[in-house]
């Protein structure tokens, strides 16, 4: 080989060699600071309730605890699975194993029913059944404790969280799949029997617990089972879970999302939708469980991919703060919004939507990658409390409080916390 050749060859696997390690993101560090600090450090071990088991929900807006502290299947079940996420990130730090080895004995222990099996609904703090919660189930609840504790399995190896994570994929099966029409009902007392009308509903309301009409399908529950779904086949690579995997993506694509990129909310059994408003958050939290559900079950096509892009593009056209920044709430299928709230975790999943699409359609006119820059500059500047941690529950600039409380059974850290690690993952080697 000639000098010159050899040359062109040595400086080619230089260039190579510096692609491989080149330097991350800018914003990747400044990204992971923010994680770490502003929400892993700002829950664990603060959560943990070391007198009856499981996690507190209620603080103020300086972190300390107020309220009467409800044990709710999808609070317990959101902060063992960041612990579990946290602790296979940063292996070094005690806490975050000791927060998911905690929160996981929760879901086992009271949280579970030794009697008729599944996860309740809501407990009270000692962990008892309560007045509010009857006893009754809901397939949002599962889906989120089989989540969890699918994240626990993948994070410890501990063969009793995967036989937990089956065991409520069983009991769904059992109580929940609708073989005429697909999908899931969704709402149940305690033995499994489906409840189908007001009259029978033990929270004597005409909605359940998620606040669906009761007897009626939700985009919400089955948005979640589908990320539920893909998280349990991703341990358990089951073909029954890969075939509810795949028709639960099926529906949530073909049937939950409009031919113009919203979404449907509520729908009868059949799969009727019910008009509704437009949920601008669900629709780009819809575009990333899509993907991810279409990457892990081996089903990925165009017709996902476009779906996805449809879902965020829409909600940009629609409900995007082309001004400040940001995304509303909500609003029509073709506008005007109708709910200018910015609630934290529609920004954590627009971020969280804007970075994937940057990386898929790199080339797009609507440069996502800077709209993602944008929206991470906006969230600085009005959603992330960088005094207390944590994020405020609605944009400061949408009228939110300051001093409004930190967490409740509904804010916990899941959106931002997944939200942030998919940054971090995204704009560099971890």
């Amino acid at each position: 080989m000639r000098a010159a050749q050899i040359l062109t060859v040595l400086l080619g696997v230089a260039m190579t060699a510096h692609v491989a390690h080149a330097a991350p993101d800018p914003l990747r560090d400044e990204i992971e600071q923010s994680l770490r600090k502003g929400i892993l450090e700002a829950w664990f071990p603060r959560a943990l309730d070391r007198e009856n088991g499981g996690f507190l929900c209620d603080f103020d807006y300086q972190w300390k605890p107020s309220g009467s502290q409800p044990k709710t299947i999808v609070f317990q079940s959101r902060l063992t699975w960041l612990a579990s996420r946290a602790m296979t990130r940063y292996t070094d730090d005690p806490r975050y194993r000791e927060a998911a080895a905690h929160g996981f004995a929760f879901l086992r222990g009271p949280m579970w029913d030794k009697e008729f099996g599944g996860w309740f609904w809501r407990l009270d703090r000692a962990g008892r059944i309560d007045a509010q919660g009857k006893g009754v189930k809901h397939a949002y609840g599962i889906g989120f404790g089989i989540y969890a504790c699918a994240a626990y399995h993948r994070a410890t190896g501990d063969v009793a969280a995967l036989q937990l994570a089956k065991d409520g994929f069983a009991w769904l099966e059992r109580y929940g799949h609708d073989a005429e029409s697909g999908g899931y009902h969704e709402y149940f007392s305690r033995d499994g029997a489906l409840i189908f009308d007001f009259s029978s509903n033990p929270l004597s309301s005409e909605r359940d617990a998620i606040g669906t009409q009761v007897g009626f399908k939700s985009m919400n529950t089955h948005i979640h089972l589908l990320e539920a779904f893909t998280a349990l086949y991703e341990v358990w690579p089951d073909e029954a879970v890969k075939g509810r995997l795949r028709e639960l993506l099926a529906i949530v694509r073909d049937k939950i999302v409009s031919p113009r990129g919203a979404m449907h909310q509520f729908f009868n059994p059949q799969w009727k939708p019910v008009p509704d408003l437009d949920s601008f958050g669900h629709d780009v939290e819809t575009a990333y469980l899509l993907l991810e559900a279409a990457d892990v079950s081996g089903a990925q096509n165009t017709r996902t991919a476009s779906v996805a892009k449809a879902l965020v593009d829409h909600a940009l056209d629609v409900g995007w703060d082309e001004k400040n920044g940001g995304l509303f709430e909500a609003g029509g299928t073709f506008g005007p919004v109708h709910d200018k709230r910015k609630s934290w975790w529609v920004q954590a999943e627009v971020l969280n939507a804007l970075l994937r699409m940057s990386q898929l359609h790199p080339r797009d006119p609507r440069d996502y990658r800077k709209l993602f820059e944008r929206q991470w500059g906006y969230m600085k500047k009005n959603v992330i409390d960088a005094e207390h941690g944590e994020w405020y529950a609605d944009a400061l600039d949408a009228g939110g409080n300051p001093k409004a409380n930190k967490a409740s059974e509904w804010k916990a850290g899941y959106h931002g916390g997944r939200a942030l690690m998919n940054a971090v993952d995204g704009l560099g080697d971890k």
